[in-house]
């Protein structure tokens, strides 16, 4: 996705990572300032932080060789600046040498479309505990440590699951899947996701590389409790909004569903909140006017 934002002198070329190529020379020849929209941990540690429970290697790593990450890299490396999503995502392209300064964090919002499928719903936790997943229930989003923080859960621990499901993880785990405690929901529509996550469960994203989940957004302006990692590069603060745990710590995950299952009146008390928080902070329109104002100013930064 290419935009020119008009500007002082050249104006600002905006590119999504990966789609830059040769046109960001071209930008450049007519002194635009090139700004690069990145969404995902740095390419070069994505499949690391996977096949290490997203854990962070000792040192930076070398290239990624892959052609889809090699591209996404390329574009950062050759653009002026990088717009990132998260803390999170910033902090692995520090960690990979990007220039600090070059970097700019703005955080998602949440549609009014999505706002106002959800209405108002009082349903909370009472009984038992019900937990939902949402999005691709694969390796990368955490879903083997979900399926072993799930063999330790009592007996009135439900686990709901919306979007698709890796053919693998049904294949080498069948009684997680095949547990009358687990639902697969499949794909669901936008109304029917804010009716989920108006019902009173918990929302679970043990992810162990993102960039900024869009779906944690929606939970919380939903009213829910989540409990994440800081791989999910999410607003939520320990405590504030719910509870973080460790990428890739299965038995971190068990202990804070545990907590919740004693605290309901606290996760109920902080869903209520956070529901407050993305309705006044944010939003899409929020969003889009914070990246707007970033790139004007920035085009005020083009060669002549």
């Amino acid at each position: 996705v290419l935009k020119k934002i008009n500007a002082n002198s050249g104006g600002v070329y905006l590119v999504r990572a990966g789609y830059g190529g040769k046109s960001i020379a071209g930008a450049r020849e007519k002194g635009m300032v090139v700004v690069c929209d990145h969404s995902i941990a740095h390419p070069d540690l994505v499949s690391y932080l996977v096949d290490n429970k997203g854990q962070m290697p000792s040192e930076p790593l070398g290239h990624n060789q892959d052609k889809f990450w090699s591209g996404m890299k390329d574009d950062i490396n050759a653009s002026d600046y990088i717009l990132v999503n998260s803390d999170f995502v910033k902090y692995t392209c520090i960690f990979q040498g990007v220039d600090e300064s070059k970097i700019r964090v703005k955080y998602l919002g949440v549609d009014q479309q999505f706002i106002d499928c959800l209405g108002v719903s009082d349903k909370r936790q009472s009984d038992g505990l019900k937990l939902l997943f949402a999005g691709s229930f694969e390796k990368r989003k955490g879903a083997i440590e979900l399926i072993k923080a799930f063999d330790k859960m009592d007996e009135k621990v439900n686990v709901l699951l919306a979007g698709s499901v890796s053919p693998s993880l049904k294949m080498n785990y069948p009684d997680f899947f095949n547990s009358p405690r687990v639902e697969l929901l499949g794909y669901l529509s936008r109304q029917e996701m804010a009716n989920i996550m108006s019902s009173g469960a918990i929302f679970v994203f043990p992810s162990l590389a993102e960039g900024s989940a869009q779906v944690i957004f929606e939970a919380l302006a939903a009213g829910m409790y989540v409990v994440t990692t800081p791989n999910s590069g999410s607003i939520v603060e320990d405590g504030v909004h719910g509870k973080i745990v460790p990428a890739g710590d299965e038995d971190a995950l068990f202990s804070a569903i545990e907590w919740c299952g004693k605290n309901l009146d606290v996760v109920n008390e902080i869903g209520g909140r956070n529901a407050s928080l993305i309705r006044s902070s944010y939003t899409q329109d929020r969003y889009g006017l914070e990246v707007a104002e970033l790139l004007m100013g920035l085009g005020g930064n083009a060669s002549s």
